[in-house]
């Protein structure tokens, strides 16, 4: 019925992201989806049923709705920030665009998101202390006053100062041997381990 439409994206339950992108693939197929849908038989397994009434649930519209036209800057957001070699000053631009942008979620929906985003980041005290950072980075002089006391070297090499631990869990997967292991290694063995396998393609 629709060949030019693309299999639904399967969501990952830790990436808030991939949900977000689910969800925005359903807003924008959600007539075709529903039309495939009601041509199988729900005697045929009972998840056919389900779908066609969630297919008919009273606030799905009013959802897929609010999601298409004011939650797209999160996936966005976040594979962005996934990225490698950004830096500093630009991973916080990234952040504080979707905390202005927040400012602009109408309704219950958009309150109660926007206070999720604003709890998320005060109960983290390394955004404090990064927004410290960047402001040195651009120059600026207005510091919170228990910003560390780092020398002018060591607030440098925060330069590319990830924001995400995207970055670490990559390693990991790429490093195959690294499996449960790693929670018993030593500091010293598991550094020496990293160097080596991270160069491995040097050894070849």
């Amino acid at each position: 019925m629709h060949p030019e439409l693309p299999l639904p994206p399967e969501p990952i339950l830790t990436r808030w992201g991939t949900w977000i992108l689910a969800a925005l693939y359903y807003a924008e197929n959600h007539r075709a989806i529903e039309e495939v849908i009601n041509t199988f038989d729900e005697a045929d397994s009972k998840y056919i049923a389900k779908a066609k009434a969630a297919c008919k649930m009273k606030g799905l519209m009013p959802s897929l709705t609010f999601l298409k036209a004011y939650m797209s800057i999160i996936p966005e957001a976040i594979l962005k920030l996934e990225s490698r070699g950004m830096e500093l000053v630009e991973v916080v631009a990234t952040i504080q665009g979707v905390i202005q942008e927040a400012d602009s979620w109408p309704g219950e929906t958009g309150k109660t998101v926007k206070q999720k985003l604003e709890f998320v980041l005060a109960q983290n005290p390394g955004w404090s202390a990064a927004l410290d950072l960047e402001r040195m980075l651009r120059g600026e002089s207005a510091l919170s006053e228990d910003f560390p006391n780092y020398s002018v070297q060591e607030a440098a090499s925060f330069k590319y100062l990830p924001l995400m631990s995207v970055d670490v869990e990559r390693l990991f997967s790429s490093l195959k041997r690294l499996t449960d292991l790693r929670k018993s290694f030593k500091t010293e063995n598991k550094e020496k381990i990293l160097v080596v396998q991270s160069n491995a393609d040097l050894l070849q």
